[in-house]
Order: structure tokens, then sequence, then C-alpha cells
């Protein structure tokens, strides 16, 4: 399976670079197991709002 794309998440609460990369690696591993075996564009907008979602609740402004 491809890997779905990635979003565009900005730090608001000062994390470093490695905590970026951390969270979004947790979070896109988490919308990866939370969408399952969804196919097409279905699966592709359900892990983009679990991923936004998870980013959000880790302090990034999500586009």
């Amino acid at each position: 399976m491809a890997q779905p794309p990635d979003i565009e998440a900005h730090p608001t609460r000062g994390q470093s670079l490695a905590q970026q990369h951390k969270d979004n690696d947790e979070c896109s591993r988490w919308a990866m197991r939370t969408v399952g075996h969804a196919v097409g564009e279905t699966h592709q907008s359900i892990y983009m709002q679990t991923l936004a979602a998870c980013m959000a609740g880790r302090g990034y402004a999500v586009k």
C-alpha cells in the first residue's frame, strides 16, 4: 500500500524538530491503524482527518 500524504502541521507549543518528527510518526501510525483496510478516497480522507486530529491534540496548527 502506498504511504498516504502527510498534512501540514505547525508547532504552537515550541515543540523541537525532533518532537515534531516523533509526533508525526506516532500520529501517522495511529491514523493507519484507525483507517484499517479502507480503500480509495475514503481511506485517504479518513487517514487525513485522523492524522489532523492527533496532531492538533498534540499542540499543532493543522492545514
